[in-house]
Formats: structure tokens, C-alpha cells, sequence
């Protein structure tokens, strides 16, 4: 399965996200998916402003040029619901075809010392459970970001025996520096399976920094590949089926 990962620095502007992430399946057409980061269609630059939920029709021009080209994308997280939103990945398919796929069942409710307070359940309402989404005989157990540091959740896609686990992320450049390679990384190891985590990167106002660093890492848990921290970009990656094959015959746990 051949994918790109794609790195953005998302702003409050839906025009400007929404022609980044147009430009990026137009590069990556070649590909079977493409994966975009959290918060890839709005990151608001202000704590004040209210996160609206994201219509259909305002995801016209993706589902159109995913139509075009066949190819699937994923959108790491999107306001979705009536009053308080959801946190969703959306799924959209080689026809245009729009699902939303998982909501993020952990919220980002922290205070880190030496950066700012986060309270992500002001803002939106917990999904439920997690989700495996089937893509071409490839199972991905879907995540959004804080999602990465709950092992319980992790374990019960390891039991399912997922292929592929999804991070769509805007990590700080605290939590960043400090956790997010390690727990990726041990995602990997723990569940034999790959690793696909796009990330925002860079200033989005106010102070608030992410860490970027996207990543695949493949089920032995090497990195595969990755982008620097410094500014938005994409890579291409084939998952080859062959590495879940040999880590799984090599030490087995789930499988």
C-alpha cells in the first residue's frame, strides 16, 4: 500500500488549509492515500475563537479531487456534529465519498510546566471507542493525537490485530521533544504493526507551537521515514505487508 503523509502548518483560514491540502493531493494523485495531520482544515490562532463544526459542502474541493484522481484521504481530525463538536477523522474515498470514521476519545486537558494550559473539552465532546477502518485489506485502528499516550486503547487494536495505527497529531514542542518519537516508536514494537502519524508544524499564534517531526515507523519499530520539525512538507512510503509478516513470526504476541 503506497501512502504520503503530509506535514501542514494549519491557520484559522479554511481557504488557505483547504488549497494546502488540494495542492498536496495533487502531488501525491499517484498514491493509494494520503494522510493529513489534526486539525488540517482550522487551528485557531486565538484561545477565543469558537470552533465551528465543518460542513460537507466546505469539503467539496477535496472529496472532488479525490474523485478525480481515485485516491482515498484522510483527514487526521475535523469539527463535526451540532453544539459542542467531535473531533473527527474523516475518510474519503476513490469515488468522493465522505465517512466520518472515529471521534478522539481523549481529551487534551493538561497543564505542562513552562507552557501554556490546554482544555480541549471546552471546546469538544469525547467520542466513545475506537474505530478500525478497512482499506484495502490493510486494518488501521484509528487515533487523534492525545490518543497516542492510552495504552488500554492501543491494546485493544493490538487484540483486534490491526496492520496500520493512524496519529493524526498537533503535538507541542514541549510534549513533542520530550514523548513523541519514544511512544510512537513503542506503538510499533507493542503492537507489530506500522506506525503513520502526520503532524502540524510551526507558530499558529499566541505562543502555541507544534512539534511536527511526521513519521512511519514499520513494525520492527524503525522509522521509515520523516520530516523535520522546522516546516510543513510530505513524504511518500510503500507499506509492505512482508514487514508485519517476518516481526510477527519473529516474536509472537498477538498474531
Amino acid at each position: 500500500m503506497k501512502i504520503a503523509v503530509v506535514q501542514l502548518n494549519s491557520s484559522d483560514d479554511i481557504n488557505s488549509n483547504l488549497k494546502n491540502i488540494c495542492d498536496e493531493i495533487q502531488e501525491h494523485s499517484s498514491c493509494d492515500l494520503i494522510c493529513f495531520p489534526e486539525n488540517s482544515i482550522f487551528m485557531r490562532s486565538r484561545k477565543d475563537q469558537k470552533i465551528a463544526a465543518v460542513l460537507d459542502e466546505e469539503l467539496t474541493p477535496v472529496s472532488s479531487l479525490a474523485k478525480e484522481y481515485g485516491v482515498g484521504v484522510l483527514l487526521g481530525s475535523v469539527a463535526r456534529g451540532a453544539g459542542k463538536p467531535k473531533s473527527t477523522t474523516i475518510y474519503i474515498n476513490e469515488d468522493g465519498d465522505l465517512s466520518e470514521v472515529y471521534s478522539k476519545v481523549h481529551m487534551f486537558d493538561v497543564k505542562i510546566s513552562g507552557d501554556r494550559v490546554y482544555q480541549e473539552s471546552d471546546d469538544f465532546t469525547s467520542g466513545t471507542e475506537p474505530k478500525v477502518l478497512s482499506l484495502d485489506g490493510w486494518k488501521w485502528g484509528l487515533n487523534i493525537c492525545f490518543d497516542l499516550r492510552f495504552s488500554e486503547q492501543q491494546l485493544q487494536y493490538y487484540k483486534k490485530k490491526v496492520d496500520v495505527l493512524f496519529f493524526p497529531s498537533a503535538f507541542t514542542v514541549a510534549t513533542g521533544r520530550a514523548h513523541w518519537e519514544v511512544l510512537l516508536r513503542s506503538r510499533a514494537i507493542e503492537g507489530q504493526c506500522f506506525v503513520v502519524a502526520p503532524a502540524q508544524v510551526g507558530d499558529h499564534g499566541e505562543g502555541r507551537k507544534t512539534w511536527g517531526h511526521s513519521m512511519v515507523i514499520d513494525p520492527w519499530g524503525r522509522i521509515l521515514n520523516e520530516i523535520d520539525g522546522g516546516v510543513p512538507g510530505a513524504f511518500e512510503v510503500q507499506l509492505e505487508r512482508e514487514l508485519l509478516d517476518q516481526a510477527r513470526a519473529q516474536i509472537p504476541m498477538y498474531h
